[in-house]
């Protein structure tokens, strides 16, 4: 008994120095902290009321209700602790409610048997027995351990197999440590430690994984901050950071390209034809710069009818480029518009020595003159229908 004693002891104070250590820790969230925080408290309840029967088993007669109390709580604490565990991982689960449902059902059958004996009872030696239909309780125990094992391979198996394969390993260590202590009786009592070694092993996984999945959560949400609704291409966020990594460079790469594009047009666009009509232009713009530049580098949107590409390519490749996107935005056709005109101007880093933003401001300053001359173009080509 002094050595179960022992156990008990340094397993209540391993846990409750476990929840202290969830409770500081800053990268969980608080819903999930109270969440390990009771189950742990469960599992002192747990081993706290076992020890209570094992030592008022065979004590003095005037102890026996308080015996009966102690198995009482063990036989309807320990099965919810299958609820508790279940409940950190997938707190809006259907499974939830079933188990709820059979928690319920076992305390009152657990309370009930206090007065009928059926599933434990206390003769009167004042010792514990199993009564006719312990196996019931038996049938709820390993439902709440199976139900905590499917649990968690449901949510860890999406994020990797060694996930799946731990959880397993740590269910079984605790049926192994249960099987123990059902087996051997009284000489072997192994289902709390199990139980303390396996939920504590299931936080420093489940740590693990919700710290991956916040990475992966704030890895997508970063995605979506440097893409563009509109078009699909990188957007002004991703432009800017993009822009920073390149201000940090000694030299800027030679073969680095700014390419500047401006939609023609998109002002008379929207007033003539609505606003639809003008989305559908900057669209099908997006979807030209994707397919003559993305093998070559990025192309972002960064403002209503102004696109960027920023390409490391060789200077036949770049003209092969240009030539492409010229031939792309001639055939493209639209639902509400059937042509689409793009002014252009780049500069290449080797040819303009100095940093990023001079570069796109000698490829604006070209892109532009190339404005000028395709709308004076278009007014001479006016005049001279109407002339």
């Amino acid at each position: 008994m002094g050595y179960y004693t022992a156990v008990i002891y340094l397993s209540c104070a391993t846990l409750l120095m476990f929840a202290r250590m969830i409770h500081d820790n800053q990268q969980i969230d608080i819903d999930t902290k109270k969440r390990f925080s009771v189950s742990y408290l469960v599992i002192i309840v747990a081993m706290l009321a076992e020890w209570g029967g094992v030592a008022l088993n065979g004590a003095p007669a005037w102890t026996m209700p308080l015996h009966v109390l102690m198995k009482a709580i063990d036989y309807i604490v320990t099965p919810y602790l299958g609820l508790r565990l279940v409940e950190i991982v997938m707190p809006k689960s259907r499974l939830l409610k079933y188990l709820r449902l059979l928690i319920a059902s076992n305390s009152i059958a657990e309370i009930i048997s206090a007065f009928n004996g059926s599933i434990y009872y206390v003769d009167s030696q004042n010792v514990y027995h199993h009564g006719a239909f312990y196996s019931v309780y038996v049938m709820v125990f390993v439902s709440a351990l199976v139900s905590v094992l499917w649990a968690y391979l449901k949510v860890l198996r999406d994020s990797s197999n060694t996930y799946g394969r731990s959880t397993i390993s740590i269910v079984l260590m605790v049926a192994a440590g249960i099987g123990l202590q059902v087996f051997f009786g009284n000489e072997m009592r192994t289902i709390c430690l199990a139980i303390t070694y396996g939920t504590m092993l299931l936080f420093v996984q489940y740590q693990e994984y919700y710290l991956r999945k916040n990475e992966i959560d704030l890895s997508e949400k970063q995605k979506l901050l440097e893409t563009d609704v509109m078009t699909g291409l990188k957007s002004r966020f991703a432009y800017s950071n993009v822009l920073d990594k390149y201000e940090n460079l000694d030299k800027l790469p030679d073969n680095l390209t700014a390419v500047v594009f401006d939609v023609n047009g998109l002002k008379r666009i929207n007033d003539s034809l609505g606003h639809k009509a003008g989305d559908e232009l900057v669209q099908g713009a997006g979807e030209c710069l994707k397919k003559a530049f993305s093998d070559y580098g990025e192309c972002y949107h960064i403002s209503g009818d102004e696109f960027v590409a920023l390409l490391e390519v060789d200077p036949e490749y770049l003209n092969e480029a240009m030539v492409g996107f010229n031939d792309i935005v001639a055939s493209w056709r639209g639902e509400h518009i059937d042509s689409i005109s793009v002014s252009a101007g780049y500069a290449v880093a080797k040819d303009n020595p100095g940093n990023i933003n001079n570069l796109i401001s000698i490829a604006d300053a070209m892109m532009y003159e190339n404005k000028r001359s395709y709308y004076s173009k278009k007014e001479n080509c006016r005049r001279k229908n109407t002339g």
